[in-house]
């Protein structure tokens, strides 16, 4: 089992955790990429817990959607991460993605042009990310 879980998101179909190594691990449906584990099984669920690729140091999680989610990952340094699926975060990212299931998608983190962030929020197909001092 996974240990040192600091903080859990879920959708109807997917569950993301973060723990307390910065490491985030999912499981569930895979839909649109949402477990994030860029492997030969993408897209494809997973009943047991999978790492997310490549990716440390994260400070604050958020999964939005039902099922098809895009995940949102804050790290330490303020920048901001997301993959799944993407209703919104294509555009915004200035990256051409895959289609799959007729939506924009990615299975692997992307780097969002955004920093300073010091927290996140993702409900449905829409996004808040705040700045500065608190």
């Amino acid at each position: 089992g996974l240990d040192g879980i600091i903080d859990v998101r879920t959708t109807s179909h997917t569950v993301i955790v973060l723990r307390e190594d910065g490491t985030i691990w999912g499981w569930g449906s895979n839909e649109c990429g949402e477990l994030g584990n860029d492997s030969d099984e993408a897209y494809r669920s997973s009943s047991r817990p999978v790492r997310v690729t490549d990716l440390r140091g994260v400070a604050e999680i958020g999964i939005g959607g039902g099922r098809s989610s895009c995940v949102l990952a804050r790290l330490g340094d303020g920048s901001v991460q997301a993959w799944g699926a993407w209703t919104f975060a294509d555009a915004f990212a200035g990256r051409e993605v895959g289609k799959f299931n007729n939506q924009t998608a990615t299975q692997v983190p992307i780097r969002l042009p955004i920093r300073g962030v010091t927290a996140i929020g993702i409900g449905g197909s829409a996004a808040a990310f705040c700045c500065g001092s608190k």
